[in-house]
């Protein structure tokens, strides 16, 4: 199996995602909890169609949750807790999505959605 099928989150990383990243076509798992991580989350991971699951918690990030994520076709958890990040979440309807879990406590993100939207999709610690 390659390194790009796998969790990439025993790797240590300290500044800014960058941006290519989005060339790990076939990851499938992103997961840079408790990095020293600075800036935003970058919008190419909106190119990794392969993701199903997100974990950036506790890694310093600011800025806004790009909306492309969202539109990931196989994303299914998507925790960005415990992070500096601000505006309105941005969704498709749940039928149109995987996302089961969602989880952006402890920052300063709200939404402006549909409660329908988010049924069984927002979740607590």
């Amino acid at each position: 199996m390659s390194r790009q099928s796998n969790d990439i989150g025993y790797m240590k990383v300290n500044g800014q995602i960058p941006a290519e990243i989005s060339a790990l076509s076939e990851l499938q798992s992103l997961r840079l909890v408790g990095q020293q991580l600075s800036g935003t989350i970058p919008s190419s991971l909106e190119h990794l169609t392969k993701l199903t699951g997100i974990d950036l918690s506790y890694s310093g990030l600011r800025g806004s949750i790009p909306s492309g994520i969202f539109a990931l076709p196989d994303l299914e958890l998507l925790r960005l807790s415990e992070n500096k990040l601000e505006g309105s979440l941005s969704m498709p309807p749940v039928s149109r999505s995987k996302l089961k879990f969602l989880h952006v406590y402890r920052n300063s993100v709200s939404h402006s959605d549909d409660p329908a939207t988010l049924r069984n999709v927002l979740a607590p610690s």
